[in-house]
Order: structure tokens, then sequence, then C-alpha cells
């Protein structure tokens, strides 16, 4: 971090998707929640802005996994953040083998999946309303900067 700060490097940016290690161990995404918080204090160190990508709408996800979401932010408090929705795209895992992950597709049309706050799929944990429903609350949470307190 060090090292980009001094090349230039004012951001730098962390795909977490979840602050639930339960939802990242089911979508194969290979880190911790306790590694990502780290590599963020690691970048706020050395002087550069953070910034979070979160995804909500994937496998395992629950209405526990949206508090997580919530806790971590209050904890590292990153500079910016962005929000979509997971959807489905030709050629993903989930899109190739949906039993797998407990997911059921909804919709193929996949010229609407540029809409990155709808959900196009239910899982065995969540309906495909409560999806939508997950996405909307921490939409609302993040807007409000409630975290930042």
């Amino acid at each position: 971090c060090r090292a980009l700060r001094a090349s230039g490097c004012d951001e730098l940016a962390i795909g977490v998707e979840s602050a639930d290690d339960q939802v990242l161990k089911a979508v194969n995404k290979l880190e911790t929640v306790e590694n990502m918080k780290r590599a963020i204090q690691l970048i706020k160190a050395s002087g550069m802005r953070t910034k979070t990508y979160w995804m909500t709408g994937l496998p395992k996800e629950t209405w526990f996994s949206i508090e997580l979401n919530k806790l971590f932010m209050k904890e590292v408090k990153p500079d910016r953040w962005t929000l979509s929705m997971f959807a489905p795209f030709p050629g993903c895992d989930i899109e190739r083998n949906p039993e797998k992950y407990g997911v059921k597709i909804l919709n193929r049309d996949y010229s609407l999946y540029s809409n990155f706050s709808k959900s196009f799929i239910k899982t065995d944990v969540s309906s495909n309303e409560e999806l939508n429903q997950h996405y909307q609350e921490f939409y609302k949470y993040l807007v409000s900067e409630e975290w930042k307190k």
C-alpha cells in the first residue's frame, strides 16, 4: 500500500461483496471478512481512500447477512461504496449450475440484467421478494450514512 501511495495512487477499491463469511464461502470468494477488514485498514493507514463494492442477492444471503454488512460498514467506514444486485449472467458458474448453489433462476432475459437493483433469482434461504428487500434495506442504510457515525 505504501508503494502504491508513493506512486500516486490515491484510492483503492475492494470487492467485499458480502460481510457474511457463509455467503463468501458459498460463492467461492476465497476471502474472509477479517481479511477484507485488514486490507481496508492497511489502505487507510497508507493514506489512500477506500471504496467498497457490495453485491446483494447472492446465494445463502439472509437478513442476518444484511445486518453483518451494516456492521462492517460501521466498523471500517470506507470513503465510498457501490452496491449492485447479483445477476446470473451467462457463463458464470451460478448460471451454469444453479442447483449447486441452491439457486433457481426466474428470468433468463439477459437484456433485463442491467437493472442492478432487481433480483432475477430465488435461493434455498431467501425468496426473490426477500432478495429485493435486502437490496433496498442495505441501500437505504448506505445512503443514510448512519454507518459514518
